[in-house]
């Protein structure tokens, strides 16, 4: 019976940090996220500005500075979806009990005299 209940109790704290892991990495992804959406914003509103006051930058620099944000902000969406929001990187919870029947020991035949 010690046996069983110490297996029982390793496979509950091994669930145990499965779950904990999962509830940190879940708030890993949501701060991902929104660091990553208020990095596109500011992308964009940087790209608008300099896109609209051309006569500041010059139309050179202007058109250099749009292609180069633009294939920044499409490498970080992309970076950003692969490594962190992509729903490939998910393990979910599942129970660490083994499938195994828990039977008792095979019993012997009585020997015959």
């Amino acid at each position: 019976m010690t046996r069983a209940a110490e297996q029982l109790r390793q496979e509950k704290a091994a669930f145990d940090q499965a779950k904990l892991q999962d509830g940190l990495w879940f708030s890993l992804k949501l701060v991902m996220g929104f660091s990553a959406v208020l990095v596109v914003v500011g992308i964009f509103c940087f790209g608008a500005y300099v896109a609209l006051h051309q006569d500041e930058y010059g139309p050179a620099v202007a058109r250099i500075a749009m292609g180069t944000l633009l294939a920044e902000l499409l490498a970080a969406m992309v970076g950003i979806w692969r490594l962190v929001l992509s729903p490939k990187t998910l393990a979910p919870l599942k129970p660490v009990t083994g499938a195994r029947s828990r039977t008792s020991a095979p019993r012997r035949r009585p020997r015959r005299k």
